[in-house]
């Protein structure tokens, strides 16, 4: 697949908004993450608060190691749109990958809120309390992630961790 140079998105190509997003996820797929980039900001040019193509592409920042500009990205997406759970995941990624754990501890915690049914919260929450060494408050977390139904193999290695220290 060929994908169009950004300069070339606008709106005369008549490209929709639901095409873009497609190209933008084939190209992840294809791991081609310029092209990606290059399709969310296209959309985010037209359609400048959409939240879905600023999530994208704050994880595709991240996951080439533009941490600034993630953050500016998915900090913005979750001050728009409180209630995007996915927006606080990606967010909280960000912060446990550049090692700003209590930040992503924080994330977490709103991503928990957003999403009580959901194991995966307390799991990453653990995962960065652990790391700044709040033992007490990640057995907490890990007993959380169990109770809402994590799988053994996710919980247990944290847990075995917390008690080696």
């Amino acid at each position: 697949m060929t994908f169009l140079p950004a300069q070339e998105l606008d709106e005369d190509k008549k490209i929709s908004y639901e095409a873009l997003h497609q190209l933008a996820r084939e190209a992840i797929k294809n791991e081609d993450f310029q092209s990606a980039a290059d399709f969310f900001e296209a959309i985010l040019k037209k359609y400048p608060e959409d939240a879905d193509a600023m999530l994208a592409l704050g994880r595709l920042n991240g996951w080439q190691g533009n941490f600034a500009k993630a953050e500016e990205l998915l900090f913005l997406t979750v001050r728009l749109y409180p209630d995007y759970d996915d927006a606080w995941q990606a967010l909280g990624d960000i912060y446990f990958w550049q090692d700003k754990h209590q930040l992503a501890v924080n994330a977490y915690m709103e991503w928990e809120k957003r999403a009580p049914t959901l194991w995966e919260p307390s799991i990453k929450r653990a995962k960065a309390e652990i790391a700044i060494r709040r033992n007490n408050t990640a057995r907490q977390s890990i007993e959380s992630a169990r109770m809402l139904g994590a799988p053994k193999e996710m919980w247990e290695p944290l847990l075995k961790s917390i008690q080696q220290n």
